[in-house]
């Protein structure tokens, strides 16, 4: 899976940025993000 950022503003080189990301990272990024606000809300609201 690679992550075609070559309408991102802040880079201004004229080359294409492909970063190659193995897709057991994006699951682990995606569950993280989901699981992580779920962690700290049960420990404010026990």
């Amino acid at each position: 899976m690679s992550l075609n950022l070559e309408g991102c503003s802040m880079s201004n080189k004229p080359e294409k940025n492909v970063i190659n990301v193995d897709p057991v990272t994006v699951v682990a990024v995606i569950s993280a993000l989901l699981l992580v606000p779920l962690l700290i809300s049960g420990f404010i609201f026990q």
